[in-house]
This record gives structure tokens, C-alpha cells and sequence, in this order.
């Protein structure tokens, strides 16, 4: 006669990454600094990838790092400091990472 038993595993205990939260005034420059750190923390993208931007392919020229803060442009509180070359316009243009998708 056969028998089998079961064993019960515990799942896996997941570690909460404490996320920072900015403690001053909105709208600062130092606040600017903090999303823009955030920003390049979650930039998936390397320079001289190729990417499609609003349906139109191009690829990453430059990503503007804090040594470059001063490049960076401001929607509100959307850092857009992804540097992009478009094919079919000729032209370069700032903006946001997840505005971004890898061309295949």
C-alpha cells in the first residue's frame, strides 16, 4: 500500500522596501532634485537604445543624470530628462521614461 503525505511550505517572507518621501516645500528645487533621483532609480533605458516615442521611432541620445540637473525640463512636476533623436523629424526632444517603449 502506498501512502503519500503533504508537505505545506510557507510562502516566501517579501521584504517591504521602505520608499523615502520628500519632507519640505512642493515645488522646490530641492523637491525637483528628489523626483528626479526617483526618476533615474526607475529609468529602465540606456543610452543609444533604439525606442518608439508617440509612434514614431528614434533612440536615446542622452539621459540627463544630477551632474546635469540643469538640463532638465519641468511639466508641472514631470521631470522629463530623457534626451531622444526622432527618425522622421529630424529633431531631438526632452522627456519622460515611461513615455518611452523599446523599438524592436
Amino acid at each position: 500500500m502506498l501512502t503519500h503525505t503533504i508537505e505545506v511550505h510557507k510562502a516566501p517572507v517579501r521584504i517591504k522596501e521602505e520608499r523615502q518621501t520628500f519632507q519640505g516645500k512642493i515645488g522646490s528645487e530641492e523637491h525637483k532634485r528628489f523626483i528626479h533621483s526617483r526618476v533615474l532609480q526607475g529609468c529602465k533605458f540606456l543610452v543609444g537604445e533604439h525606442i518608439k516615442y508617440k509612434g514614431e521611432t528614434g533612440f536615446i541620445s542622452d539621459i540627463h543624470t544630477t551632474d546635469h540637473f540643469r538640463h532638465v525640463e519641468w511639466n508641472d512636476l514631470e521631470c522629463k530628462c530623457v534626451e531622444i533623436f526622432l527618425y522622421d523629424q529630424q529633431e531631438f526632444e526632452l522627456c519622460h521614461p515611461n513615455q518611452l517603449k523599446r523599438s524592436r
